[in-house]
């Protein structure tokens, strides 16, 4: 879903929040040359930059959103995805503006973001916040770590998961990019995944075969074109003004 929406002529991107590469790598899959990534996260940028290592011109460097440590202009596109809801609430008109400063003139940013769908009362990422209590019961039970080891010592901590309509969408963007495409993806199915796979991903078991297999429905779900109104999750391509 998100390829249809790549530019053609696009050679540099810069993915914002780019975790552990797997975004740039598939950038890199379509013919995009130049990497560039950016993480909150310090072992996320070093897990990146060894998994990308190899594969040519690639930067991936340790930041936050609001303060991009690239040059203006200087990406075709640029990725956020699954990250704008991971960003305190006043810092995203900082960060979109951000985006828009390093994008070349009519290039395009590719965002993904929790929508407010029939659904988006089952994210189990905000459980920690609504049932804090039984969050560090279960926490304790199940072991391992959790998503807050990656904001030690970082500008922000975990903050509760936003799941925007399309209004907060197009008034956030609105002043410095036009939307030209947005999609619906993601119902039940996600959610629902997401709430079984939570003790592997505690316990980092990312290689076990429920793990695996509830992954590929969480895929096959965000594969389906939902009705925007309904959908979990929404993907949005907006064009920098």
């Amino acid at each position: 879903m998100l390829s249809q929406f790549l530019p053609p002529g696009a050679r540099t991107v810069l993915d914002v929040g780019c975790n552990v590469g797997d975004s740039l790598r598939w950038a890199r899959d379509q013919g995009i040359e130049r990497l560039r990534g950016v993480d909150i996260n310090p072992a996320a940028v070093r897990a990146a930059t060894k998994q990308l290592s190899g594969l040519g011109d690639v930067q991936v460097l340790h930041g936050s959103a609001d303060e991009l440590p690239f040059p203006d202009g200087s990406a075709d596109v640029v990725l956020c995805l699954e990250v704008l809801e991971h960003i305190p609430e006043d810092l995203r008109g900082k960060s979109v503006s951000e985006m828009a400063r390093v994008l070349a003139p009519g290039g395009r940013l590719i965002l993904t973001v929790p929508h407010r769908g029939a659904f988006a009362f089952l994210d189990p990422e905000n459980m920690r916040f609504r049932l804090p209590f039984l969050h560090r019961m279960l926490s304790r039970l199940v072991g391992g770590g959790g998503k807050e080891r990656g904001y030690v010592g970082q500008k922000h901590g975990v903050v509760r998961h936003h799941h925007f309509t399309r209004a907060e969408l197009e008034a956030l963007l609105g002043s410095h990019f036009a939307i030209v495409g947005i999609r619906g993806r993601g119902l039940l199915l996600f959610p629902l995944c997401t709430w079984l796979q939570w003790p592997s991903y505690r316990r980092q078991r990312l290689r076990s075969r429920t793990f695996r297999f509830l992954d590929w429905l969480m895929r096959m779900d965000y594969g389906i074109r939902y009705p925007v109104a309904l959908a979990y999750n929404v993907v949005v391509a907006a064009d920098k003004r």
